[in-house]
């Protein structure tokens, strides 16, 4: 429907120049349908163009994909080989270090024995050596007690001679002391004419 028309038919009457305005925007509405009309019709062929280059890179795409699948296959087929070299080699691995386990075991075995019987004989050796010096030093205490013994007594007996003098020589310096004292008070007294 015409815009003008209706507003003709709403708005009662029009002025000329309301008029040309309204042919101006009719001009002005039919230049932007054409040109949104070339536009939509650049858009189309731009559609049609990004429709083409999917396409394209379906094409790709899919290709890369079955490179990618063989990839995949070539690799698990890789990873089987390598898994099945790992076990067997795995397998000899344990059969030979269990053979070197043994014969490790065995020459050990030989060479604690040989050890044992080498230690057991310098051990008994050292058990003579130390019986004869517990001998030697058994004798030398029995000897070294005697002279102590007998250097005890005598000291014993000097010690006892000294008591002895020394009891004497008490009553002796008591006396002495006696004697002091008593002459010190017979002077005292004979200064002071107690006397």
């Amino acid at each position: 429907m015409n815009s003008a028309l209706l507003l003709d038919s709403v708005g009662g009457p029009r002025s000329g120049r309301e008029r040309q305005d309204a042919g101006m925007d009719e001009m002005g509405l039919q230049i932007q349908v054409a040109k949104l009309s070339s536009d939509v019709e650049h858009i189309k062929t731009d559609v049609a163009d990004v429709k083409i280059e999917l396409r394209r890179l379906d094409n790709k795409i899919e290709a890369v994909d079955n490179k990618l699948g063989a990839l995949d296959a070539r690799m698990h087929k890789m990873d089987k080989d390598l898994n099945e070299k790992i076990a067997t080699l795995t397998v000899s691995m344990n059969e030979q270090f269990g053979a070197m386990n043994a014969a490790m075991n065995e020459q050990f075995g030989a060479m604690n024995a040989a050890m044992n019987e080498r230690f057991g004989a310098v051990i008994a050796s050292m058990n003579e050596r130390f019986g004869t010096m517990n001998e030697r030093f058994g004798a030398m205490t029995a000897s070294m007690n005697e002279q102590f013994g007998a250097v005890h007594a005598t000291m014993n007996e000097r010690f006892g001679s000294v008591n002895e003098r020394f009891a004497s020589m008490k009553l002796w310096v008591l006396g002495l002391y006696v004697g002091q004292a008593a002459s010190l008070l017979l002077i005292m007294a004979k200064g002071f004419k107690w006397l």
